[in-house]
């Protein structure tokens, strides 16, 4: 019996956690926790409806990621989505995930590594998701996960070095492992879910406790400081090519113009060509195409001003104008088609 019950214990033994004021002030999971708190209480004070589901503007209004806004200058968000919340749904399960995991990892690390895991994973998680996704986004999931990845590198480590002492008797329960394989589970099921983000804190989050314990000195793992910094290095060049990708207007609009044209709705290719346009409002490889699609579509007074912008930027080539048109006639829509020539030949150009 006594055998079973050891058997049973967790690798990593849940520690007890203070409450109320001394866990909320006096704890750096706590003081996150309820300043993630005051942020969705402010945001539903701003807009009643926050509470169930704010509009994609007013989130991105709060500090979410938006790849457009970066491309603009707004850096700050690449931090900021870690403390924004899309409902209380969302709210609630992060807010409830970084109470129980996250004072145990904090118990584990001490405040200062905590709270540098936690911000370089979350970091780490929205470079990750501005990299692999275009799409607005926001919550403490990618920090989160960070937390979640290195839990689940101690628990490996633990558990390899109860084998390497030769332990019959030992605890098996690996309670990091199944919440890393159910919540990963959970992404690939739920559509909305950032995975990108979700990827990119958890590996970053495993990375750095095996740089933290090969910085000092520690029964798990040998002191090596050329891994740790490896490790560093390999973040930092991962972060700068994630930035790279996502400051540069130039790339930014090319990568939603890519993201339209391969679309599969015509309110997808719209939403994706409109957020181009967000950064450069006069590009007119992008208003062309978006034009088009507004005439394909009915909505020919909005197609007729982005055409009109095409044509006067000077910057759009017969050969694309040529190619909308046949576009349009082998739609059907002759009478579209006839007008783009038209509007392509006042705007300066020859006659197609």
């Amino acid at each position: 019996m006594g055998n079973d019950t050891i058997q049973d214990m967790p690798i990593l033994p849940v520690v007890r956690q203070p409450r109320g004021a001394s866990y909320f002030f006096g704890t750096w999971s706590g003081r996150i926790l309820l300043l993630n708190t005051v942020i969705f209480v402010l945001m539903v004070l701003r807009e009643p409806s926050a509470i169930f589901m704010p509009s994609m503007e007013f989130i991105r209004e709060f500090g979410s990621k938006s790849i457009p806004d970066i491309a603009r200058g707004e850096y700050w968000r690449f931090v900021t989505p870690m403390f924004v919340h899309i409902g209380l749904i969302h709210f609630f399960f992060n807010a409830l995930g970084l109470y129980y995991i996250g004072y145990q990892i904090e118990h584990i690390l001490g405040s200062k590594w905590f709270v540098g895991v936690f911000l370089v994973t979350g970091i780490i998680g929205n470079l990750s998701s501005c990299l692999f996704s275009l799409s607005l986004s926001a919550g403490a999931s990618g920090a989160l996960f960070g937390l979640l990845g290195a839990g689940f590198k101690l628990e490996g480590l633990i558990s390899e070095r109860f084998d390497q002492l030769g332990e019959r008797i030992r605890p098996r329960k690996r309670i990091y492992s199944g919440m890393v394989v159910s919540n990963l589970i959970l992404g690939l099921i739920i559509p909305v879910i950032d995975n990108a983000a979700h990827i990119g804190g958890l590996i970053s989050g495993w990375l750095l406790m095996e740089a933290l314990l090969r910085s000092r000195p520690n029964r798990l793992r040998a002191k090596n400081p050329h891994i740790a910094w490896l490790v560093y290095l390999s973040l930092a060049v991962f972060s700068m090519i994630a930035v790279a990708r996502t400051v540069d207007p130039v790339v930014v609009v090319k990568r939603y113009y890519e993201a339209a044209l391969s679309a599969e709705t015509a309110p997808e290719a719209y939403h994706d060509f409109t957020e181009a346009l967000r950064i450069r409002p006069l590009d007119g490889n992008v208003r062309l195409s978006r034009g088009k699609l507004l005439l394909q579509n009915g909505e020919v007074e909005a197609g007729i001003t982005d055409i009109k912008i095409a044509a006067s930027s000077g910057k759009v080539s017969e050969s694309d104008f040529r190619a909308v048109i046949d576009d349009l006639k082998l739609t059907g829509h002759f009478l579209e088609a006839e007008l783009v020539r038209k509007l392509y030949q006042s705007g300066g150009g020859s006659g197609i």
